[in-house]
């Protein structure tokens, strides 16, 4: 199967301590910072002081002025948002640009001096990133095959829809959290005509689960 297009999405970056305790890599990322990163410690008002850490970011050519919270969560640092300081919100490549930044500057030297485990996810993800290849393929061939306009209204249009969602519930692959997207932005699918077909989705995986729980 050739390879399918991708959307962009919000990485994660996720900090696993090894041997050092939480306390202290979060003292050790606080003491990396330098500009264009500081910490930020009024923001930090109010909750435990151990259980996440905030940071500020000056505006840099790829991103605005940020702040980023780096959040306690079993067992591990992880980075929960990044926002801009003044208005709006972040695109995908704002958001990424800002956080690979952060990783750069403050995480990876702390990284290699405590020798902690860091994980980045991908910018981009493609169905296969989401679901298994069996069933990528059939969203492929469905979207590739069908008139964009009256979505699985025709009858041939249909079976191959009907094929994808059977071979998503047997894998027991959510494509929902993507799938919209997917089809709007690398299908480029009429947005109303993907978001029925997301609900025509959504309705039939809860279906089938409710049969098999009456079996």
């Amino acid at each position: 199967m050739s390879d399918l297009a991708s959307i962009e999405v919000f990485q994660d970056l996720t900090i696993w301590p090894g041997q050092q305790r939480l306390e202290n890599i979060r003292a050790a990322l606080i003491g990396q910072t330098k500009t264009p990163w500081r910490h930020a410690p009024e923001r930090e008002a109010g909750v435990g002081s151990n259980e996440f850490a905030a940071f500020e970011c000056s505006a840099r050519e790829s991103f605005p002025s940020v702040g980023l919270i780096l959040w306690r969560s079993e067992g591990c640092f992880r980075v929960s948002n990044i926002v801009p300081r003044e208005h709006g919100q972040l695109t995908y490549a704002q958001y990424n640009a800002a956080l690979e930044s952060f990783f750069k500057l403050v995480v990876e030297p702390v990284a290699k001096t405590l020798d902690l485990k860091v994980e980045t996810t991908k910018p981009r993800v493609s169905p296969t990133d989401w679901m298994s290849q069996k069933t990528a393929q059939s969203l492929s061939i469905f979207s590739s095959c069908a008139n964009k306009s009256t979505g699985a209204s025709h009858p041939y249009d249909e079976e191959r829809w009907l094929a994808f969602i059977l071979d998503a519930y047997q894998d027991e692959h959510d494509a929902g959290a993507y799938l919209a997207r997917w089809l709007i932005e690398a299908e480029h699918w009429p947005e109303d005509v993907a978001h029925d077909l997301v609900g025509q989705y959504e309705f039939a995986m809860h279906l089938l689960a409710r049969y098999d729980r009456t079996r």
